[in-house]
């Protein structure tokens, strides 16, 4: 363990010198090396530092991905990754991303930790903004949407749908893979549970040191959950139906497949189409006629309201939250929402 830990040293401290690929050498060594197999997430940490203190950020995200998704269990190293990622996540206005890293390492990292407040107070706030961003990216874009010809926007609904197809692919064979490895985890925890009731009460909550386990194992696969309705769903916002030409949104471009694959993942749909494979599965979501525009827009105004307040109340942004509310204003200065925002500006 020692050795382990000065060479993760090392290469952090030899980064700044310049020779990456004689450290990324080291770091694959250890790696493969089958007595570093409970430490991955480690050896991937020091990986994407080294691509970090170079400036290179996409590619230290990737490792730091990796280094989550080789993890064996969860521990104060995995939760010194998930918070690295989410205040890189963060800083980048990633908010899902910021909000799922942070509630896994707010279960991680001790209560002793310098940032231990930051990362609760993020990760209760993040959901309820989460939702409010998802909300205003999604209805930019299918405002936006509402306006290309159909050949163009048949293409766009067809490469989600192939994208969304091999994401269930691959959910299908992680489903797989996770269920074989409980097996396996079910095997030698029933010996255990078994050792444990000959010596106290039968009784699973009687028995402090199993229920710790299974506390452990749902934070490892679920993150750290309020005990409320819907809880295994990160977004619970429901946006309202709306059914198939009106002004486009600029910049919604760069939002289109994110906000499609957001209408296949989690949004309830109310009409006659739920089929995330066909392509009346989008096309009922999108803002064609006049009367539909103005409801996506109260869905805007109503989300960027709130997005702002959060920002401005619980978590003292105020460059953030100035430029929320300032949009429901220039942008929908008839809405109900434009005084209150006037007035949280004020």
């Amino acid at each position: 363990q020692i050795e382990f830990h000065a060479r993760i040293q090392q290469t952090e401290t030899m980064a700044s010198d310049g020779n990456v690929r004689k450290l990324m050498k080291k770091l694959k060594r250890m790696e493969r090396d089958p007595n570093n197999r409970n430490s991955l997430d480690q050896i991937y940490y020091a990986m994407g530092n080294i691509h970090l203190l170079r400036g290179d950020t996409a590619t230290a995200l990737v490792l730091y991905n990796e280094g989550v998704e080789k993890s064996v269990k969860p521990s104060p190293e995995k939760g010194i990754l998930l918070l690295t990622m989410a205040n890189l996540y963060w800083d980048m206005a990633d908010y899902a991303s910021a909000s799922e890293c942070y509630s896994q390492a707010v279960g991680m990292i001790s209560n002793g930790h310098k940032e231990y407040q930051t990362v609760k107070l993020r990760s209760e706030v993040l959901e309820d903004l989460v939702g409010c961003t998802e909300t205003v990216q999604l209805q930019d874009s299918l405002q936006w949407l509402s306006t290309l010809p159909d050949d163009q926007l048949n293409a766009i609904i067809d490469q989600v749908i192939e994208d969304y197809r091999e994401k269930e692919r691959l959910e299908e064979e992680r489903r797989i893979q996770e269920a074989k490895e409980a097996e396996k985890r079910g095997a030698q925890s029933e010996m255990s549970i078994e050792d444990n009731r000959e010596s106290k009460s039968g009784w699973y909550f009687y028995n402090p040191k199993i229920v710790e386990t299974g506390r452990k194992e749902f934070a490892r696969q679920w993150g750290e959950r309020k005990l409320e309705d819907d809880w295994r769903r990160s977004n619970k916002t429901m946006l309202a139906s709306i059914t198939p030409n009106s002004e486009p949104v600029p910049g919604a471009e760069g939002l289109l497949s994110d906000s499609l694959a957001l209408l296949a993942d989690s949004i309830i749909v109310t009409e006659l189409e739920t089929d995330p494979y066909k392509r009346e599965y989008y096309i009922q979501q999108i803002p064609f006629t006049d009367e539909d525009k103005d409801k996506s827009d109260k869905l805007i105004s109503a989300a960027l309201l709130e997005q702002g307040i959060i920002y401005k109340d619980r978590l003292n942004e105020y460059p953030s939250a100035e430029k929320s509310l300032m949009r429901v204003i220039s942008d929908y200065p008839q809405s109900q929402e434009a005084d209150k925002a006037m007035y949280n500006l004020y």
